[in-house]
Formats: structure tokens, sequence, C-alpha cells
């Protein structure tokens, strides 16, 4: 007897083995983690070092077994081969690969036969008209043959006639339909008040009526006025709105205009002052240069008198 413990993925079982064959211990795991009895196993167990090993014969169980862990417990990693997974796979895959080409295959010869079918019929109908004309055709004279026609296009012209008698019919039936409820009202109208006058109750009905009548109006007339409440204050909010947003934009005009003048204002004043600068600078010049015309003049006014005086 065997205490072994499985490991398989995030699933961890337990039982206890009878015989130390591998075997047996293959079909306890697969029983026990409910697998296929055709999945292919790969079980490893650790030893003594901490490393996993592999085992899959008799002689390497009874290896693995020397192996126990605490409480005598063998330990075994259980995976299922991957190549098992692809080949269940695979057949998972055909399977359904035929399912699909079977039922193809069934849509295809339904269409078939309800095709073939349908064309079987038809050459059939087919081939029955033309039988029965060719018959027609060979046994009719040329009299028969325009009774014939005369009594097709009697026929249509009759079908014709009969069309517009049902439409007439029915645009009658309307205008008279229309005419009883217009009747049918006025007789009301005269009807109702002669059984007003016949009893009392219809009295208070008629008085009840009216009162309600008049609330309502009264109520549709609140509701005209409150509406027109409304829409007076609305044109006087959005005019109000208007002139000031108006009144913002003179005013910023406004000051526009006032920083334009300020500017000229100044502009002017610079200008002014730059020309009293510049008519100051020659007059200056002038006064500077007097003094210097006159000396020469002196000079040469004596030059003069000194040649006179040679003569």
């Amino acid at each position: 007897m065997t205490s072994v413990k499985i490991n398989h993925k995030d699933e961890k079982r337990r039982f206890t083995l009878a015989s130390n064959k591998f075997e047996d211990l293959i079909a306890q795991i697969k029983t026990v983690l409910n697998l296929d009895a055709a999945a292919n196993l790969v079980l490893r167990y650790k030893d003594n070092e901490g490393d996993l090993i592999l085992f899959n014969t008799d002689k390497e169980f009874t290896d693995a077994l020397s192996f126990k862990q605490n409480a005598d417990v063998l330990s075994i990693h259980v995976k299922v081969s991957k190549k098992d997974k692809k080949d269940k796979k695979e057949k998972k895959d055909k399977k359904d690969g035929d399912k699909k080409k079977d039922k193809k295959e069934k849509k295809d010869k339904k269409k078939k036969d309800k095709k073939d079918d349908s064309d079987s019929s038809s050459s059939s109908s087919g081939a029955d008209d033309a039988s029965s004309e060719s018959v027609s055709s060979s046994e009719e004279t040329p009299e028969e043959k325009a009774k014939r026609k005369e009594t097709k296009k009697a026929s249509k012209s009759d079908k014709k006639a009969a069309k517009k008698a049902k439409k007439a019919a029915k645009k009658l039936s309307k205008k008279d339909k229309k005419a009883n409820k217009k009747k049918d009202k006025a007789d009301k109208k005269i009807q109702e008040p002669e059984s007003s006058e016949d009893s009392s109750e219809d009295e208070t009905i008629v008085a009840k009526k009216k009162v309600l009548k008049d609330r309502l109006r009264a109520a549709k007339q609140e509701v005209k006025a409150s509406r027109r409440a409304f829409h007076k204050t609305k044109r006087e909010a959005k005019k109000e709105f208007s002139d000031v947003k108006n009144q913002r934009k003179s005013e910023k005009q406004a000051a526009k205009l006032v920083k334009l003048a300020e500017k000229a204002a100044a502009d002017k004043a610079a200008s002014d002052k730059a020309a009293a600068d510049k008519a100051a600078e020659p007059s200056a010049a002038v006064v500077v240069d007097k003094p210097k015309g006159a000396a020469s003049a002196a000079s040469a006014d004596h030059t003069v008198t000194a040649n006179i005086l040679d003569d």
C-alpha cells in the first residue's frame, strides 16, 4: 500500500495505491483527475536534491518510492502531454469539419432535388400547353378561330366594364357614407335640445357641460395671456440686452476716439517743438556770421581809401 499525492495544475489530490505497478498508477491518476483514457500523461517526482525526475516504467516507479516525503507520501507532478492535447484538438476540428461538410452536402442535395422537381414540372406543363395548342390549332377552323377571338375580346371588355362599375359603386358608397354621417350629426344636434327640455337630468348635464366649457375657455384665455406676457418680457429683455450692448460699443468707440485725439495732440506738440528747435538754429548762425561780414566790409573800405590816396 502506497500513499500518493498528485499535483495537476492548481489541483491537488491524494489516494492510496494497492500495487507498485506503473500502469496501475496511471489508471488511478486518470480516474481521480477525470481524464480521458487515451490521455498521454507525463509524471515526475522530486529527488533528495530537489530536481524533478521523469519516470514511466515499473523500475523507475520503485526508485521513486524510495524518495517518499514526510509521512511516507510520494508526491508526483502530473502533466498532460501537449501532443495528446494537439491530437484531441485535431480530432475535434476534423469532426466539426466533417459535420459542416455533411450539412453542406445535404443542403446542396435538397436544392438540387428542388430544382429538378421545378424543371420537370415546368417542362411537363409546357409540353401539355404545347400539345393542347397544337390540338386546338389543328382541330379549329378559321370561323371558330375568329369566334374565339371575338369571345376573348368580349370577355375583356366585360371585365373592364365590371371594374368601372365597381369603382363607381365604391365612390357612391363613400359619398352615401359621408352624407349619412352628416345627416346623423344634424339629427343629433336637433335631438339634443329636445331631450334636454324633456327631462331635468338632461338639463343638469347640459348645465355642467356649459360650466366645464366656460372653465376650459377661461383656462385657455389664461394660458394665452401668460404666453403673451412671456413673449413681451422676452422681447423687452432682448431689447434691453441690445441697448446695453450698443451702449458698451459706443463707450468703447468714444474711448478709442479720445485716445486717438490724445495721441494726435501729443504728435502735434512734438512736431511743433521740433519745428521751433529747427527755427532757432539758423538765427544763431546769422548772429555769429555778422561780425565776420562787417570785418570784411571794413577791410574792403580801407583798401579802397588807400588806393585813392595813392592816386
